[in-house]
């Protein structure tokens, strides 16, 4: 978003806005937006071990079964059995948090295969993994994590972008951007009329 513009058209897309709205709420914010590129390595090569190649959840948290943050994941290159689809454990979201996937679970898990464009949607607390790539182009994906207003972002987007930025947008944009669950950093800011606030009344 700080270099193109086009990456807040994803929060306009009113497919998005539905699940945000089924599960996290219309106070909801955008917790995370990032970018994957999954390098393909040639046959042979050993699979380096990272992060986003291993089991993990996005929210690595279990409230009892209450929905905190939900995940809408874009393919932007074909996801196939070559380019490594996201492999997903079907059944894992809202498990607490002393459960781990056993060492089969690789055996269970189900490749998401897709076309360009596809939208994924998933609880974050489902366990998930990239694939393995060995098509000989890398695998191309944005991922967006909405959450509860009042959990914390990954990165303050209205800091990172700025208010001018943030106020040409849409006003629902600048809702799931955090524009109206702003944290304070002075009593001067603290003590303003209510249609002034940074963090508006009534935000979950």
């Amino acid at each position: 978003m700080k270099w193109d513009a086009h990456f807040f058209r994803f929060f306009e897309l009113p497919a998005v806005l539905d699940v945000i709205d089924a599960t996290v709420g219309e106070t909801a914010i955008c917790h995370l937006q990032n970018g994957f590129i999954l390098p393909s390595r040639d046959d042979g090569e050993e699979e380096i071990s990272v992060f986003q190649n291993t089991m993990h959840r996005d929210f690595p948290r279990y409230l009892n079964g209450y929905c905190a943050s939900i995940n809408t994941f874009f393919a932007m290159s074909d996801f196939t059995p070559a380019a490594g689809g996201t492999k997903l454990l079907p059944a894992t979201h809202q498990r607490p948090d002393s459960w781990f996937p056993p060492d089969t679970a690789a055996a269970d898990a189900i490749d998401f295969i897709c076309p360009a464009g596809t939208m994924l949607v998933f609880d974050s607390t489902l366990w998930h993994a990239a694939g393995d790539n060995v098509s000989g182009s890398d695998r191309l994906a944005i991922n967006h994590q909405w959450t509860k207003s009042f959990l914390k972002q990954q990165i303050d987007y209205v800091r990172a972008l700025g208010d001018e930025v943030v106020l040409r947008q849409a006003p629902r944009t600048q809702q799931l951007l955090g524009w109206y669950t702003r944290v304070v950093t002075s009593l001067d800011e603290f003590y303003r009329p209510a249609d002034e606030r940074l963090y508006r009344s009534g935000q979950g």
